[in-house]
């Protein structure tokens, strides 16, 4: 089984100089399929900013664990190991969506970009409500900010040091594919 990319929107507030998001036409990334999800072990949200759209990460969230209770019979109890993990600069990470049950997510891959970013995943509230969950991910690719900012992060994470890609490759075993209401 695979992993897979679902780029969910194109909205962002940023506008990194080496972005991935530049390197492709988003109209020729593949749609995600039904049988796609069947058949993978994790979903990673992404896009621009897929917290911009909140209530699309949570009904995407919604509908992806639908189709994987769908096939239990098909794969069995390994449908309850798979995961879903949303892509964030974490700016926009708040408590209204961090405690709202019909998100059942495993975790954030956490990637600051600026000073708001740093300041907000640091708040005590976004901090504690962070750590209930299971796959954090924090992507540094400002070493000098993550050393300055360490000391304040008060949840749990794996870090993940990064450099900027000036073409953008997908992750071995992993397919990149786009929800159809994009374009």
């Amino acid at each position: 089984m695979k992993d897979l990319h679902l780029f969910i929107t194109n909205e962002c507030h940023l506008d990194c100089p080496l972005c991935c998001n530049k390197q492709y036409d988003v109209e020729k990334i593949p749609l995600v399929t039904k049988e796609d999800i069947k058949n993978t072990r994790m979903v990673l949200l992404t896009g621009g900013e897929p917290l911009l759209e909140q209530n699309l990460v949570t009904s995407t969230v919604q509908r992806i664990r639908q189709i994987w209770r769908e096939s239990l019979f098909e794969f069995g109890f390994e449908v309850f190991m798979r995961k879903i993990i949303v892509y964030t600069t974490g700016r926009f990470l708040n408590e209204k969506f961090l405690t709202n049950r019909e998100n059942v997510i495993d975790g954030f891959s956490i990637s600051p970009k600026g000073i708001e970013d740093w300041k907000n995943i640091m708040d005590a509230k976004i901090a504690t409500n962070l750590n209930r969950y299971q796959s954090n991910r924090l992507y540094v690719f400002d070493k000098t900010a993550y050393k300055y900012y360490k000391p304040f992060l008060n949840f749990k994470y794996t870090l993940v040091e990064r450099e900027w890609q000036k073409e953008f490759v997908p992750a071995p075993n992993s397919e990149f594919k786009r929800l159809y209401n994009l374009c």
